[in-house]
């Protein structure tokens, strides 16, 4: 059992608190220090609570991105225009990167189901967007033209990649 707080000053004074070299120390007697426990293992989280965190916020921040890119390119290219997103896609990444986040949150059982989870979607929609941007017709007159939206979600989606995967190397 361990015995309060006790106030010391380090130059030995009977100097009130105001003294400023007074500071914290905790006396222990050998016959009260703890023993040593045999069979107590510590346990170590699955993934370190800042990349998690890392993680979940660069996924979190994708989604707008994803949906904001998806509603501009529906509303400038025309219906029959090869490269136009499709809701299904844009749906779907959008609820893999939640779900993913939110086995991230959860805790140390979902972890990797997480990170497998976030590093799918990210690997499915960098193959998506690479495809859009291929599909996708240009001119010399347009610019920047109609594939630098998908060309930029396919390198976004390449980041969100490396970054369920550093994270899933790091657990």
């Amino acid at each position: 059992m361990q015995r309060p707080l006790s106030l010391t000053a380090k130059c030995g004074c009977q100097h009130s608190a105001v003294c400023s070299s007074w500071k914290a120390t905790r006396s222990i007697s050998s016959s009260t220090a703890p023993k040593r426990q045999r069979g107590r293992h510590s346990t170590q989280a699955v993934l370190d609570h800042d990349t998690g965190l890392a993680v979940i916020q660069q996924s979190v921040s994708f989604i707008p991105f994803i949906l904001g890119e998806a509603y501009v390119s529906r509303s400038t290219l025309p219906k029959d225009r090869p490269g136009r997103p499709g809701l299904i896609p844009v749906a779907a990444s959008c609820v893999s990167y939640a779900a993913a986040c939110a086995l991230l949150n959860f805790g140390e059982a979902t972890t990797k189901a997480g990170l497998i989870l976030g590093w799918a979607t990210s690997l499915a929609m960098l193959a998506y967007y690479f495809k859009r941007a291929l599909d996708t017709k240009g001119s010399a007159s347009d610019w920047p033209g109609p594939k630098v939206w998908p060309g930029t979600q396919a390198l976004i989606s390449f980041f969100c990649l490396n970054i369920y995967f550093q994270a899933f190397l790091k657990s």
